[in-house]
């Protein structure tokens, strides 16, 4: 087997590790700059929940896509069930599934954040549901590029979510 990476394989390590840093510099001044406007915030939860509706957004959108896609096939209006779906509406089936997949975890994490009562911890959820947004954006007009065009996307909208589970857990041990 050989080791060397494929260009595919460079194109997502690179979307990765931009999505990556990204995520960072964004977390980094969300909890700089917001601590002392999250401090203010209303009930923890509330506040999350509200954010949380970013995330749900982005799932109805996907929801919309799918159905429209599915409206304008002839091949594909009458449902899954019936045939295999085509290959515009495989795509929008795609981002949906990753879309509700992402967004399941992303609620959970500002959740997550939101029980620990910490005013830092608040202060990164308006961020998550940016860089989810942004994440969703760049996964979705990536997808037909193959993996590499839909790493930085996908980075963008996983990585934040998996530190701001890391750091709900963290507080919650605490």
């Amino acid at each position: 087997m050989s080791s060397a990476l494929s260009a595919e394989q460079r194109g997502v390590r690179r979307g990765a590790a931009l999505a990556a840093l990204s995520t960072l510099l964004v977390l980094a001044a969300a909890l700089l700059l917001g601590r002392d406007h999250a401090a203010g915030a209303e009930n923890p939860i509330v506040f999350a929940i509200r954010w949380s509706l970013v995330p749900m957004l982005w799932l109805l959108v996907a929801v919309g896509a799918v159905a429209q896609a599915r409206f304008f096939s002839a091949d594909d209006i009458a449902g899954s069930g019936f045939s295999p779906p085509g290959p515009k509406l495989r795509i929008q089936a795609a981002v949906l599934q990753n879309t509700f997949e992402q967004a399941v975890l992303a609620v959970g994490a500002y959740l997550g954040l939101a029980a620990s009562g910490r005013a830092w911890a608040l202060a990164a959820i308006p961020a998550l549901a940016l860089l989810f947004s942004a994440g969703r954006v760049a996964f979705w007009n990536g997808y037909r590029s193959g993996a590499a065009g839909r790493a930085f996307g996908f980075g963008l909208t996983f990585y934040p979510t998996a530190l701001a589970y890391g750091l709900a857990v963290a507080l919650a041990l605490r």
